[in-house]
């Protein structure tokens, strides 16, 4: 794809080394990207969903689960100015769900922040969807079926949430292509063998026919907390079915298949965790955590944003102990929640760092 080379496989902390260094010399760092999830909300309830295991604290208290304004765009001006490359909006619930995302977007833009939003694609609206737009590095649909029919079984939303959301990403498109503007705007297609292979290459096709930047396809990231699972061994017969996929791929259309994370069953060579230290997770109650999986457990929380500042909690004693913990005590190969975590590529580096081979001045 000319101009374009997107890499959703692995890791980029080849770009940022001098942090790694920090990083390995024990210095304080200041993660390169915080995973934003601004409300547990969703107006979907997809069976693949990280968040399944929060759903029943969400119900009996809806309100304690979204960030509030004040704190909300105070995070955005606070992660701009101490040096946070990028705000990735993938998490917990539909970000658009939150009547505050389209200020807080623009407002982190204003602050130097490059912005990503992961959205199911209905909660999109004309009257801020252009300077939305204009703010964001990329927006990226979760678009996992072909068909309304599909869509009701994977994302179990209304009956016609995938023509809503097919028409919002055309709009997106149109916006994009009108004004010239210089967001990409993709697809993630995250593949359950036995539900919605039959619609990836429909929608490989589609995509490319109306303009979308990227499409990319993941594998289900598995996690011990929810009950919902199905055999990974289930991706083994999907290589012909990617393999086509990919062949549309064009100048100006890129079908990514991170091949790494589908071939991927949880072997991992590192002991522990180490990739919170440039990634950090904001969940929509406020508390600041290591990852995803580990939401609601103290041990893996380093405070909450309504009881400090970003600055303060990224400065802690707390955020010490954390991190100390998870990068010398927690046993990542035995205790992790996780399969096909997006953390293990980053992981593998940093451990690779801290245990080089013999002989390394020969190149």
């Amino acid at each position: 794809m000319k101009g374009k080379k997107y890499d959703f496989d692995t890791h980029k902390l080849w770009w940022h080394l001098e942090d790694v260094l920090k990083w390995k010399n024990g210095k304080l760092i200041v993660p390169l990207q915080i995973d934003l999830g601004a409300t547990l909300l969703c107006n979907q309830n997809c069976v693949y969903c990280l968040y399944q295991y929060r759903q029943k604290d969400v119900e009996a208290n809806p309100k304690k689960y979204s960030l509030s304004r004040e704190v909300y765009l105070k995070l955005m001006k606070d992660a701009g100015r101490l040096g946070v490359k990028s705000i990735a909006m993938v998490g917990d619930g539909e970000n658009f769900a939150h009547p505050d995302t389209p200020e807080a977007i623009i407002t982190g833009f204003k602050a130097g922040l490059d912005i990503g939003i992961a959205t199911n694609g209905v909660n999109l609206r004309d009257a801020w969807l252009e300077d939305v737009l204009r703010s964001l590095t990329w927006i990226r649909f979760s678009i996992c079926a072909w068909g309304n029919e599909m869509a009701k079984a994977v994302h179990r939303g209304k009956s016609n949430d995938f023509d809503v959301a097919n028409s919002n990403l055309e709009e997106c498109v149109r916006i994009k292509r009108e004004k010239k503007l210089k967001v990409d705007v993709g697809i993630c297609y995250l593949l359950i063998p036995n539900m919605n292979l039959d619609g990836l290459l429909p929608m490989v096709k589609h995509a490319r026919r109306i303009g979308v930047d990227y499409m990319y396809i993941k594998q289900f990231l598995a996690c011990g907390k929810n009950e919902w699972n199905f055999p990974l061994e289930l991706y083994d017969r999907c290589e012909k079915a990617l393999k086509e996929a990919e062949t549309y791929s064009s100048d100006s259309f890129a079908c990514v298949v991170r091949w790494h994370q589908i071939k991927h069953r949880g072997e991992k060579i590192y002991k522990h965790c180490y990739a919170p230290r440039f990634i950090m997770n904001v969940s929509g109650d406020g508390n600041i955590y290591t990852c995803g999986p580990y939401h609601g457990m103290e041990k893996f929380c380093y405070g909450n944003l309504y009881e400090s500042d970003l600055e303060t909690i990224l400065r802690s004693n707390r955020r010490f102990e954390v991190s100390k913990y998870i990068e010398q005590e927690f046993d990542a190969q035995k205790q992790c929640d996780s399969l096909c975590c997006r953390h293990h590529p980053i992981n593998t580096f940093l451990w690779q760092q801290l245990h080089p081979p013999d002989h390394v001045n020969f190149p």
